[in-house]
């Protein structure tokens, strides 16, 4: 699939679902995808990254439902597959949340479906069926 598609397609994912993943193998341009959604109007109302890899990152989200409850517009976390407990935290900001277009929107990137769940796959896949909407990328 080309970038333009993908784009697209996870823009109107973006406009569908309060939380999307972009899912697929290394060093295929998930990043540099993910970073043109900068440009999008969703994020033009706010734009937060939180990268897992980084430790300031990881040190900003030691409490996740105080660094995340007050975003607003397009939220991305790189590698969310090493933080799996963000999950039940981020159920609860969507269901709490209002349901208007102006709420913050959590875009996720991880190189591992399976990953991205972890242990807490039985424990929310009911969930997590409506609650994320998954993009595959890759070569």
């Amino acid at each position: 699939m080309d970038r333009p598609t993908a784009l697209a397609q996870l823009r109107f994912l973006l406009g569908h679902h309060r939380v999307v993943t972009l899912v697929g193998p290394r060093q295929v341009g998930k990043t540099t995808l993910s970073l043109q959604l900068k440009k999008s109007k969703l994020a033009s109302r706010g734009f937060w990254r939180f990268d897992l890899e980084d430790p300031i990152d990881i040190e900003r989200l030691q409490n996740p439902r105080l660094a995340l409850e007050e975003t607003d517009g397009l939220v991305i976390i790189d590698e969310v597959q090493r933080r799996p407990q963000l999950f039940p935290i981020l159920r609860v900001l969507v269901d709490r949340g209002p349901k208007s277009p102006e709420v913050a929107r959590f875009f996720m990137r991880s190189n591992n479906t399976r990953a991205v769940m972890g242990n807490h796959e039985r424990k929310h896949e009911r969930y997590a069926r409506g609650l994320i909407a998954e993009h595959h990328f890759g070569k």
